[in-house]
């Protein structure tokens, strides 16, 4: 070791210094040159000392940095180091961490309910009709639209999750449709319809729709958009056969989608319509 004297302190070159507090020299050219932990001393010959004493300091900024406080913050608190700016930065960092896990939590929920769906697609007999209990949840809804073309209905999708990420909303990224009864006897084309997709986390927002509770009559469906007309006639049949009255809309959603498959004869879609 190399020693070094000053005021009765012992200094320390950078190697030393980094061995110490087990770091690279970069680490400490770096932190320098940020206005963090600048050595105490720079000799003539381009040396760096650093005092035993500032060990601490390096140990304040580790902490620091262990609990994700930025370089920028760290430095400004460093300049001002006191009880209650600890607080302040502290309390900044809390929420931080809270929205982190808050988006985290829905990366969970979107991945559990996309796994949950792909797995009911082993036990499904697609054109089977039945009835089901299901419980309420929110959907974020599309004001109602025509299909005119692809690059119209992709730009609605993309500015519902835009939508959802602005407003903190947890979306199953699963796209699904919502029709009236009065709409299934028109051409595709002409059907007035509105997109949804699933929402975890209820928000108020406009946009924001309640599915509610209840008795559900169910089918499933594979191949394209295109084949799902005659699935909705068929439960509308099926509804007047056994005189169950039909609860406004129908929801359809894509068990099995593109980002499962490419071929269209491999999507699977729930088709959905509440009951009294």
């Amino acid at each position: 070791m190399i020693e070094i004297v000053l005021k009765n302190k012992l200094l320390l070159t950078t190697g030393e210094f980094a061995k110490l507090c087990n770091v690279s020299k970069d680490t400490l050219f770096y932190y320098d040159k940020l206005g963090i932990l600048s050595p105490l001393q720079k000799g003539d010959n381009g040396y760096r000392y650093y005092s035993a004493d500032q060990i601490e300091s390096f140990y304040v900024i580790s902490v620091l940095k262990e609990l994700n406080v930025s370089l920028k913050d760290i430095k400004n608190y460093i300049n001002n180091k006191a009880p209650y700016n600890l607080i302040d930065l502290f309390k900044l960092q809390l929420k931080e961490v809270e929205n982190k896990i808050e988006h985290l939590n829905g990366i969970k929920e979107a991945l559990t309910y996309k796994i949950e769906m792909v797995e009911k697609n082993n036990s499904i007999k697609s054109s089977d009709i039945f009835i089901e209990e299901l419980d309420s949840e929110y959907l974020v809804v599309t004001s109602k639209m025509q299909f005119i073309d692809t690059a119209k209905l992709s730009k609605e999708i993309t500015n519902i999750f835009d939508y959802c990420k602005l407003n903190g909303i947890h979306t199953s990224y699963q796209v699904g449709s919502i029709t009236n009864i009065s709409e299934i006897d028109k051409e595709l084309t002409q059907q007035y319809f509105q997109l949804f997709v699933k929402a975890f986390n209820k928000r108020d927002h406009s946009k924001l729709l309640k599915k509610q509770a209840g008795r559900y009559l169910i089918t499933h469906h594979k191949g394209g958009y295109e084949s799902a007309s005659h699935y909705y006639k068929e439960i509308y049949r099926y509804a007047v056969k056994n005189n169950l009255k039909l609860i406004d809309p129908f929801y359809e959603i894509a068990f099995i989608d593109e980002l499962c498959t490419d071929a269209s004869n491999q999507l699977l879609f729930e088709i959905s319509i509440r009951i009294e």
